[in-house]
């Protein structure tokens, strides 16, 4: 950008640190008199060895955002990036931000001991082999090799994703060369071949083989070639990239699952803030949130005061002890003052390193931007974000009971099944805790109507939970989020269409059995997928759950049970077409005398 009136420099240290006196060697005359702004993605913080990688992409992501917040506030912004990290982190940071922007990238030479590039003009010429030539309408996986430093030997990759491919592209030097791993890349112009070669290689694989639906991507090149392939992948536009992490150990794969680039996370790194909106969160952080924090711990606090003499299970406590003593939901969990940490904070800046956090030792929670303005804009008013606070707070305060913190539960989405059981523990103990909360402070706004205020109450948690899905189309869902959701929506039009609070409560007390199959499903990163695009042709669409009398009724597609319909109020965020796709469900539940516990 010849017209730059600023410079920004991107640091993404990670295998070592890079400071940012040892980058600034490279820069002309003209670039040191432009106004430096430093941009740093500390992957230092986020060591790997024990193959979970969870937390580091969010903290990319949310790294991702700023840098293009920023580029944009300074206008004409030249971008320079300098990188020692792990492959798929430098992969991650590269897509997330997009190639809208150009970035000038570089490469640490060991030889010269300098980030300067040794040569201006290309050195080497690349190839992309095994291109496919013909099309093949069949659906799955795909793999790309970029070989520049080392090969990647056939054994390594089919001890990971086996034999079965698509095209399996391998992007190599021409000629005579072999990759090699000292000074193969040195220069600019390098780098920029081998993006064009990947981007066309890229192009061809999705004309050929227009029904991939995941790529998994092997790459053994430096930091800069990595960071600019990161930028080609355009994942907003293309399918799923599973990264890998190369390391050689007796007795184990020498490459090993990373990183899954989505469209979804894509979809996220691309929202950017107005001032309004960071202002909006600013006042939510420093105002709102407190006063909800404050109000849950005095409320804990209160119910501990009214315990004593009191035994049996967590909900004996609550104002609504004799049907919940008849439902029994979960009797194993704790009270509410045994989890809610009485001498919590909020931490007044904002969060980078992810959505939120809390830990123990500081007992501050962070909260980031993004995460305040999606829950603000769930909700109608600031009453009701103070409602939807407590019932987060209420959630999460349960999670550190279930073992499920920053420190020891790394990785726990790829447990579908198991976290699918502890958020409905979770949600149901924050949804009765709500209601116990109007009883002792606002009682007379929900005396008489206790079972609407839970239904309302259901819909702002469903509302909210859109606020944690990246994107405003969502082609492919993690399935777990999708049993999610499925199970608070029939809960939702059961608990409304209850006749007294006593059933409500029964039907409350443990999660549904409820399934959606029929779309395509994909596995990356250890987690299954569904496109909400695509059917698998060898599985009739429709959907299964098991009635409160134990009958299994299946909804196959029909006029009143349009399910395609739903897939797509799923993939466009239709909150309320959901909901009345399940008052269909209930009456077809009625009619096998399921819909509600008798």
């Amino acid at each position: 950008m010849n017209n730059a009136t600023s410079l920004l420099i991107i640091r993404q240290p990670g295998l070592r640190a890079i400071s940012e006196d040892e980058v600034l060697h490279v820069l002309t005359p003209e670039e040191n008199r432009l106004r430096r702004y430093d941009m740093l993605v500390d992957m230092q913080q986020y060591p790997i060895d024990g193959g979970v990688w969870d937390d580091s992409e969010q903290y990319i992501l949310q790294r991702a955002r700023d840098i293009r917040q920023s580029a944009d506030e300074k206008g004409a912004v030249k971008l320079l990036y300098f990188g020692i990290a792990e492959v798929p982190h430098i992969l991650a940071l590269g897509a997330y931000l997009g190639d809208q922007r150009r970035v000038e990238v570089y490469d640490f030479s060991r030889d010269l001991d300098s980030w300067q590039w040794p040569e201006s003009d290309a050195t080497l010429q690349v190839k992309a082999n095994q291109i496919p030539k013909e099309v093949v309408t069949q659906s799955g996986s795909a793999v790309i090799r970029v070989e520049i430093s080392y090969a990647v030997v056939d054994e390594d990759v089919d001890q990971v994703i086996g034999k079965d491919r698509l095209a399996d592209i391998r992007i190599q030097l021409e000629g005579e060369r072999s990759p090699m791993v000292a000074s193969t890349v040195r220069s600019a112009e390098d780098v920029q071949h081998i993006r064009e070669t990947f981007r066309k290689a890229l192009a061809d694989l999705i004309h050929f083989r227009p029904n991939v639906n995941l790529i998994h991507l092997f790459i053994s090149a430096p930091a800069p070639v990595c960071f600019v392939i990161g930028q080609e992948l355009q994942l907003r536009n293309n399918v799923p990239v599973q990264t890998y992490r190369f390391r050689r150990k007796l007795g184990e794969p020498a490459n090993k699952e990373a990183l899954l680039l989505t469209a979804e996370e894509a979809e996220s790194a691309a929202i950017q803030l107005s001032p309004e909106q960071k202002q909006r969160a600013a006042e939510i952080r420093t105002k709102i949130w407190p006063q909800a924090l404050q109000s849950v711990i005095d409320y804990a606090e209160s119910l501990r005061e009214e315990s004593e003499g009191r035994e049996g299970p967590w909900y004996n406590y609550l104002r609504s002890r004799t049907e919940l003593n008849a439902a029994k939901p979960f009797p194993q969990l704790p009270p509410l003052w045994e989890v809610v940490q009485m001498n919590d904070t909020v931490d007044p800046e904002p969060y980078t390193g992810g959505e939120y956090g809390h830990t123990n030792d500081s007992n501050r929670w962070r909260l980031s931007d993004t995460l305040l303005i999606g829950l603000s804009d769930a909700c109608r008013d600031d009453y009701e974000l103070m409602q939807l606070i407590r019932l987060f707070l209420f959630h999460e305060y349960l999670h550190s009971y279930h073992s499920l913190t920053k420190y020891n539960a790394e990785g726990v989405g790829r447990f579908a099944n198991v976290l699918e059981r502890l958020d409905y523990m979770a949600d149901l103990y924050a949804l009765l805790h709500q209601l116990d909360y109007m009883l002792h402070y606002e009682r007379q706004v929900v005396i008489n109507h206790q079972r609407e205020f839970l239904t309302e109450q259901l819909d702002l948690i469903l509302r909210s939970t859109w606020a944690f899905i990246p994107g405003t189309v969502i082609n492919r869902w993690q399935v777990r989020s999708v049993r999610r959701l499925l199970n608070w929506y029939w809960r939702h039009v059961q608990v409304q269409q209850s006749r007294t609070l006593s059933i409500a409560f029964n039907v409350l007390a443990q999660p549904p059995a409820i399934e959606l199959i029929g779309p395509m499903l994909s596995v990356g990163g250890g987690r299954i997928y569904a496109s909400m695009t695509q059917l698998d042709p060898t599985v009739e669409l429709s959907l299964g759950m098991v009635l409160e009398n134990a009958k299994f009724l299946r909804i196959l597609n029909g006029i009143n049970s349009n399910l395609p319909k739903l897939m797509d109020a799923f993939r466009s965020r239709q909150h309320e077409g959901i909901k009345v796709f399940f008052l269909g469900v209930f009456e077809s539940a009625k009619q096998l005398g399921g819909a509600l516990p008798n």
